[in-house]
């Protein structure tokens, strides 16, 4: 399997600590997507998913939460989610793109070209 191979570059565990308490929703730097989102869907009572989602390679966080709404679809369908279901995956897929908003307004802003 290839799963463990691909990470997401640039993964900074040194993010900012003064963030209210939310669940950890970034990749680690340890690169392995699969424990990310078995931990990741538990954190939102999804387990029954990991193995579908593993199956159709929806197994990236960093992806997941690049997805737009027809691709969220896409998604349900491929892994057979419930209407319930549905609605606690939109909610953690919201949370994991609040978290990279707010993982890059703390990066430090690109030099500016000199003048």
């Amino acid at each position: 399997s290839e799963e463990s191979s691909r990470t997401d570059a640039g993964g900074d565990s040194s993010a900012a600590t003064s963030s209210p308490p939310s669940p950890r929703v970034l990749p680690s730097a340890t690169g392995d997507v699969l424990a990310e989102l078995k931990a990741f869907l538990a954190q939102y009572q999804l387990s029954q998913y990991f193995e579908a989602m593993a199956a159709q390679e929806y197994d990236d966080l960093a992806m997941l939460a690049r997805l737009d709404e027809a691709d969220v679809e896409a998604m349900f369908e491929d892994i057979g989610a419930k209407p319930g279901a549905k609605r606690k995956f939109r909610f953690a897929i919201q949370d994991l793109r609040d978290a990279r908003s707010r993982q890059q307004a703390d990066q430090p802003p690109a030099e500016p070209p000199a003048a």
